[in-house]
């Protein structure tokens, strides 16, 4: 009797014990994305069965290589959170891996990937510090072009202008804008963003030299009665 009751101890005990479950697959939040330069985003890894301990994971970027000056650059950063800022515009992928799980078919730790587009932050508009000008002949007007947003990806802007022979301009290492009066006439002085979306203008009217001071040839003259003499203006 006593063993009986032993065995079937035994048996209910064998029924009570269950093997942990274990992890067969990881999954991201997302297998693709759009973010902007400055952007962040969250990523969320989970687990199958989710009745399985949760694994430990590792995060990283893909690194990039430029063509143009042979560096390498990551389009963004991520912690070991999970948190990736974008940085660079571009294509890139995050991937996390399991530190502590391994996938039984590979014998290698699960990981899956997320393909991320990182966007500039486009210009939306441009002012100047002038709309219009009227210039002298000879005048010089420097033209100062501000782009908003603050933090749009591209500041530079190009710059035109449709009457040369009526005004020069000189653009600066800081990229404004030297304009210098030649001869009289109208122009236009146009700044524009690097997409080619986005313009403003400057209207400049030039006009004659102004007239600094007029002389005259002969400041100082003696004569006798009925003789005459002619005097010039000088400009």
């Amino acid at each position: 009797m006593k063993q009986a009751v032993s065995f079937l101890v035994f048996l209910l005990l064998v029924a009570c014990v269950k093997d942990d479950p274990i992890v067969t697959d990881i999954m991201l939040d997302t297998t693709t994305l759009e973010l902007k330069v400055g952007e962040t985003h969250q990523f969320k890894a989970t687990h199958t069965p989710p009745e399985a301990p949760t694994p430990t994971y590792s995060w990283e970027v893909a690194q990039n290589f430029s063509v143009i000056d042979g560096s390498n650059y990551f389009n963004g950063d991520i912690d070991q959170t999970g948190l990736f800022t974008a940085k660079i515009v571009g294509s890139t992928f995050v991937t996390v891996r399991t530190k502590d799980a391994i996938n039984p078919l590979t014998g290698k730790p699960f990981e899956v990937s997320c393909q991320v587009k990182v966007l500039p932050i486009n210009v939306e508009s441009l002012s100047l510090n002038h709309n219009s000008l009227t210039m002298s002949v000879g005048d010089t007007v420097r033209l100062i072009c501000t782009v908003f947003p603050e933090n749009a990806t591209e500041q530079r802007v190009s710059w035109t202008n449709n009457h040369n022979d009526i005004v020069d301009y000189q653009i600066q290492t800081d990229g404004s804008c030297i304009i210098q009066a030649k001869k009289k006439g109208e122009a236009i002085i146009k700044a524009i963003s690097k997409d080619r979306q986005t313009e403003v203008v400057c209207k400049i009217t030039v006009n004659p030299a102004k007239l600094q001071k007029i002389e005259l040839d002969i400041t100082e003259k003696s004569i006798i009665k009925g003789d005459s003499f002619k005097i010039k203006p000088i400009f």
